[in-house]
């Protein structure tokens, strides 16, 4: 078990006053001609079958507001059935999962890909409404997962949550056949910088990473430029390296992956594995009393 440290951040009707009964309104006297006024034997007809027609349509009204209840049940209870079935089908494909900084190419990726059936698989203990994991169907073998900005750099609290939504989903999925850190063709030490920044996090597993770098489309001389950036990530030790350009279709996306079963991921001692709270509040506990020992 990992001695990584979580901080988790604490996590929001108007009323209407009586109007006042005017003066007005005690002050006006019934005038004469309101006494004068007889009331017309077709007054109380008239109000009995008003009055008998609002309780005719009252069952009614109960009968629709239930029926849209049940179909609302309905629809939830069919909603979930499909997922299920859904999720069933996916269980023998290939996940892929894409990891990258903010604004490395990913939706530009994901847009060739054309896949379909995207779910958004948003966490429970999310207390942010903008991580989340999406799944889209890739051809008939893959399951592609869009995962949220991997910039663990960032300020603790957005840092934390993003780190939950890994945690939560691996926790579910362990089966995962490969990660694809992705980035877009620029300056080759940028591209290694945001690679690195990436790898440090998943250094464990790269037997399955791939590099992905997209925009090829942007190299002056494509061919020469591949063979330099799989010189330059060689030393990073990871699976293959992917290059995809905007001119691409999903079947020449779908040949450049590399074909390998699903491994089981073990992920103990990364920053990824889930801890239980009596392990959170151990590690607390650890922490606190370092600081205590500190300022003695």
């Amino acid at each position: 078990m990992g001695n990584f440290c979580f901080d988790f951040g604490s996590n929001s009707n108007s009323s209407m006053n009586d109007q006042p009964i005017s003066q007005n309104s005690i002050k006006s006297p019934i005038s004469q001609n309101s006494i004068k006024s007889p009331i017309s034997s077709n007054h109380y007809e008239d109000n009995f079958l008003e009055n008998k027609d609002r309780s005719d349509k009252k069952p009614d009204d109960n009968g629709e507001a239930e029926t849209k209840r049940n179909d609302s049940q309905n629809l939830g209870s069919n909603n979930n059935t499909t997922n299920n079935q859904i999720q069933k089908q996916n269980e023998d494909k290939f996940y892929i999962v894409l990891v990258g900084q903010s604004g490395v190419g990913k939706e530009a990726l994901i847009d060739l890909m054309r896949l379909k059936e995207i779910q958004t698989k948003n966490s429970k203990d999310s207390q942010d409404i903008e991580p989340k994991m999406k799944e889209g169907i890739l051809g008939e073998e893959y399951v592609v997962v869009d995962t949220p900005s991997f910039q663990l750099d960032d300020e603790i609290d957005k840092r934390e949550n993003v780190i939950k939504e890994f945690q939560n989903y691996f926790d579910n999925r362990k089966d995962i056949s490969s990660f694809w850190i992705i980035v877009n063709f620029e300056r080759t030490d940028l591209m290694k910088k945001k690679v690195l920044s990436v790898l440090k996090y998943l250094r464990k597993f790269k037997n399955i990473i791939s590099i992905v770098v997209v925009n090829m489309e942007l190299s002056e001389n494509e061919e020469q430029d591949k063979n330099h950036l799989r010189e330059s990530f060689k030393y990073m030790e990871c699976n293959q390296i992917i290059f995809i350009n905007k001119n691409m279709k999903q079947e020449d996306i779908i040949k450049e992956i590399k074909q390998r079963e699903s491994t089981q991921i073990d992920f103990t001692d990364t920053i990824f594995e889930k801890i239980s709270h009596s392990e959170e509040n151990e590690q607390l506990r650890a922490l606190n009393l370092k600081l205590e020992q500190r300022l003695q």
